[in-house]
């Protein structure tokens, strides 16, 4: 049996009991963008053997789709995936406050000097 969650197909044969849908918008979407990069390969392994992920995005919105034999897994496959999100976020956050990396006179003389 697959389950069709916006496009993605999960087999969740084995995974009837347990489902969340979370939907996270973030501030742009290449932030989105970036996320979901990172998380999709987290998705071909289960993190255990009792639940099952997809994760899509739409525009600047991240949707994770969790599928789980029993509320337990389903807890804890929402709470990695939720705390992966939030890392990545603060991490996006903090790499933009300071901007691109721009050459300063002092490198750009020492690439002269070099």
């Amino acid at each position: 049996m697959y389950g069709t969650w916006r496009g993605a197909k999960v087999d969740v044969s084995d995974m009837k009991n347990a489902r969340a849908e979370i939907a996270i918008e973030l501030s742009s979407k290449r932030h989105a963008e970036a996320i979901h990069k990172a998380l999709k390969p987290e998705t071909r392994h289960s993190i255990g053997p009792r639940s099952k992920v997809a994760i899509l995005l739409t525009g600047k919105t991240l949707r994770i789709d969790v599928f789980a034999k029993d509320i337990p897994a389903l807890r804890a496959a929402v709470n990695s995936y939720l705390r992966w999100v939030s890392g990545s976020a603060t991490l996006i956050q903090e790499v933009d406050r300071f901007g691109p990396k721009r050459e300063t006179a002092c490198s750009a003389t020492a690439k002269a000097a070099g």
